[in-house]
């Protein structure tokens, strides 16, 4: 396998091809293969092209000096790693594995992966808001696949050079599609009609022409599913969603929404979950339901990467969605995080949007000045850009805060013309620019200004021509859903002739298998192959083997050996005969009478024929005559044996041989792969335990806390569900440490620890909440009943005796929740309960508000 003409993103057809060929591939080109497989599937499934990563460099762990293949294949590898870290929002560690490969792609003067290592830089630092640098990447992508001269990889970053400037300059896009002749879906390779069609959309998006757009939205998902790209085919379904709410059919766009978010969620990607969880939100908002888009836009904030555009763009909806609900001061918060972050990170190209939100949220709050100065600034700023939509939205805010401003000064009414200058400006504005419409609110606006000054005329041809626009809209609108209802078909219809193409292609293949006898049992290896290596779980590869064996060879015997740990030891992990279980046993590596042991030994294939005495034989007890016996390797390292054994003299020629070589090589593989597995499962469920746990009490630490407090919340907010949360502090515990030491302070900590982990229903969560203080989440709980527990643990605590100390009692307070809790408001109250609890006399509980539970 030659990395150095590694497809771009290959479409299914060819991964399938690259995965036939990994069990034949020779050791020498193992690891290459492995390489090139992880690339493909880089985003068709990141946990097993990491996985894959891990078997390439376990194949060739080292790079010697001068060895530049290896070295340009550990390049490639970190570029599958840099990609994984920037599907889950590892920005950091992204560039950084990004920029290690790109320095050995420069030194190696290899231009395809000078030009990939770009691509994902680019990526990377358009995520990390830094726009120049990202660009300056993509220019640097396109140049290095320009001399490489791979016409996919040069199709694709032109497109995507074009899909971004579209966000800037829709016209200079459109001028550059023309010139590239690409205004129409052409006979691209799908990894570059991806970009394509997602060029080819932005236009009419940003004209808000969700007619227009949807279409080649659409061709870019099902291109970005066939070349693997589905991050890009995640972000054309999302597009798609909203481009049906804005044609106000929101069953299709929540439909198009939830796929988006449910192949995110398969992916396990949070950033992705985050933006999908955001666009869910904005439909709940379209339909009015802002109160259950918030919890929604909560849970996205806590997935994308902090610091991020997507970390910036999810405020802005928070600040949208709280002005939505009148509240301001929450609506001001979010807006003025955005606004820092994107000054610390340099995210200023979309300040223009921020401003009339957070303008609002300032006129609302009778911040009229601030609010004013900062609409006039960027009112300034839309002029010199020529942003004539802008203008319009930033002169109608003006005009509503120098509104609100007159009321709240008690001005009369008539008092004031400048806010009908401010609606006149933008009126004019509108109606002289191609491609704006007048929108009925302004009218409104318009006639109510002309009416507060008295002109009842000029107030009333206005509110005429506002009802005339808005049943201009109200037509467009039900124009817009007879044509999203036309355009399901048509993509209904043209899955169904896809789907009637791929029918086609199957019968055509299987008419050719027929043609082809004489090539069956290699393709048939080929599939068996696929078949074995597709699982990460050795159970099932032991019966994929064993029902494939049956299948291509006599096999009355079938086994495998595995090397024990110690490596002295081979021991029976699958066995049968005659259709039935062999017993488990084991056999020393040194056993001079087991054939086994000796092809274990010598890591060769072993071959008896006509052994009619059978001495020594395994397994089984039937005589065999025919006996095979193989090592399973990969690279140096011995896994294990696989025999298969008959009652047939001469039951194994040499096309029998060679077809148990390519068992045992994909059997290998496969149990390589599932050892990985199952160490990557290991090592990622210590580090949860230790992500989530405190290490002296064993219980669950304040961050894991964190995390229930707000999903219980939410649920409560969402359901109405009743909730409780207890904290407990030591009573006096700094006399424990002052008088028995810090360990014996540990250690009477560790064993209340135990007590509450003992006590606790499994469906409450107790926590460490900080030095000698616990918390306890009862769920689903009411204050009565959370009272009860409460004293069933503080007495059982205060009966526990601690060697070489004593007795120690805790002082506990109780808070429940309440309509319209947050966390902070939740955990305040109970912390305030046990601050009277301790000043009562402490050992005792008491509940939110200094009342003393009364219990039965």
């Amino acid at each position: 396998m030659n990395l150095e003409c590694i497809e771009f993103s290959a479409t299914a057809d060819a991964v399938a091809e690259l995965e036939a060929t990994l069990g034949s591939a020779g050791l020498g080109h193992q690891a290459d293969t492995l390489a090139a497989l992880a690339w493909q599937l880089r985003q068709r499934d990141t946990r097993r092209a990491l996985g894959l990563v891990l078997d390439s460099r376990a194949h060739r762990p080292g790079c010697e000096p001068g060895d530049a293949p290896a070295q340009r294949r550990d390049a490639r590898l970190k570029l599958v790693e840099a990609e994984a870290a920037w599907l889950q929002g590892d920005l950091a560690a992204a560039q950084a594995l990004a920029e290690q490969a790109l320095a050995c792609y420069t030194a190696h003067n290899d231009a395809t992966g000078v030009g990939d290592a770009q691509w994902i830089m680019a990526t990377v630092l358009r995520d990390r808001g830094d726009i120049r640098a990202s660009n300056t990447a993509l220019a640097q992508a396109s140049a290095a696949y320009q001399q490489s001269g791979d016409r996919t990889r040069i199709a694709a970053a032109s497109f995507r050079a074009i899909f971004l400037l579209a966000f800037t300059d829709t016209e200079a896009a459109t001028a550059a599609l023309k010139a590239c002749g690409a205004t129409v879906p052409g006979p691209h390779h799908p990894a570059a009609t991806t970009w394509l069609e997602l060029a080819l959309a932005i236009k009419p998006n940003q004209q808000g022409d969700a007619v227009a757009s949807t279409p080649p939205y659409l061709r870019a998902y099902e291109a970005g599913l066939a070349s693997g790209q589905l991050r890009s085919a995640i972000i054309a379904a999302i597009n798609i969603g909203v481009g049906y709410a804005n044609l106000h059919v929101f069953e299709d766009a929540l439909e198009w929404q939830g796929r988006a978010l449910d192949q995110a969620r398969a992916a396990g990607w949070r950033p992705t979950m985050g933006i999908c969880l955001a666009q869910v939100a904005n439909v709940m908002c379209d339909l009015g339901r802002h109160e259950a888009a918030l919890p929604l836009l909560t849970e996205a904030l806590s997935m994308v990467p902090p610091g991020s555009h997507l970390h910036v763009v999810t405020l802005l909806y928070l600040c949208n969605t709280s002005l939505s609900l009148g509240r301001y001061r929450e609506a001001l918060e979010w807006v003025e995080q955005a606004n820092a972050m994107s000054w610390r990170h340099g995210l200023e190209e979309d300040a223009a949007g921020r401003v009339p939100a957070h303008a609002e949220a300032l006129m609302h709050l009778d911040r009229f000045d601030e609010a004013l100065a900062l609409t006039e600034r960027a009112l300034a700023q839309a002029r010199l850009q020529n942003g004539h939509h802008t203008m319009v939205l930033l002169l109608s805010l003006l005009a509503r805060i120098h509104r609100h401003a007159a009321s709240a000064s008690g001005a009369a009414p008539d008092s004031t013309r400048r806010p009908l200058q401010c609606l006149e400006q933008a009126l004019a504005l509108a109606e002289s620019t191609a491609n704006l419409k007048v929108h009925p609110d302004l009218l409104d606006a318009l006639a109510e200004e002309h009416a507060l000054l008295g002109e009842m005329a000029e107030a009333y041809a206005l509110s005429k021509r506002a009802a005339r626009a808005r049943g201009a809209i109200q037509n467009a609108q039900a124009e817009n859903r007879a044509v999203a209802l036309q355009i399901r078909h048509e993509t209904e219809k043209l899955r169904a002739e896809a789907e009637h193409h791929r029918q086609l292609g199957q019968a055509q293949a299987q008419r050719a298998d027929l043609m082809l006898q004489a090539n069956a049992t290699l393709e048939q290896l080929g599939a068996i192959g696929r078949d074995i290596t597709a699982s990460l779980d050795a159970q099932a590869v032991f019966a994929a083997l064993d029902s494939h064996v049956h299948a291509l060879l006599d096999a009355f015997a079938f086994a495998v050996f595995r090397m024990a740990p110690d490596g002295r030891t081979l021991t029976l992990a699958f066995g049968v005969e005659d259709g039935k279980p062999i017993a488990p046993h084991s056999c020393a590596l040194d056993d001079p009478e087991r054939h086994v042991s000796r092809c274990a030994r010598e890591r060769c294939e072993i071959v008896i024929d006509a052994d009619l005495e059978a001495k020594g034989t395994s397994p089984g007890t039937v005589a065999t005559h025919s006996l095979l016996f193989a090592p399973l390797l990969v690279a140096d390292r011995l896994l294990g044996v696989m025999t298969l054994q008959s009652p047939r003299p001469y039951a194994y020629t040499e096309r029998e041989r060679a077809i148990f070589r390519s068992l045992c090589a994909y059997g290998a593989i496969a149990l390589a792969n599932a050892e990985a597995q199952a160490e990557l499962l290991r090592k990622n469920e210590a580090l949860e335990r230790l992500a989530t746990t405190d290490t002296l009490t064993g219980l669950y630490n304040r961050r894991y806390l964190e995390s229930v407090l707000e999903r219980e919340v939410a649920a409560a907010q969402r359901h109405g569900q009743a909730l409780s949360v207890l904290i407990l502090d030591v009573d006096h515990f700094k006399r424990v440490n002052d008088s028995h030491g810090h360990l014996a302070g540990d250690r009477v900590l560790t064993a209340i620890g135990l007590l509450l982990a003992q006590r606790v229903r499994i469906s409450d969560v107790a926590a460490r909440w900080g030095g000698e203080e616990f918390m306890v989440v009862l769920p689903g709980t009411r204050r009565e009943d959370a009272c009860v527990v409460a004293e069933s643990l503080r007495l059982r605590i205060a009966e526990h005796v601690h060697p070489g100390i004593g007795q120690c009692t805790v002082s506990m307070g109780l808070a429940s929740w309440r309509a319209g809790d947050s966390v902070a408001r939740l955990a305040g109250r109970a912390d305030s309960a046990l601050y009277a609890a301790k000043l009562a006399g402490r050992n005792q509980l008491q509940i939110e508000g200094g009342t003393e539970p009364e219990l039965p």
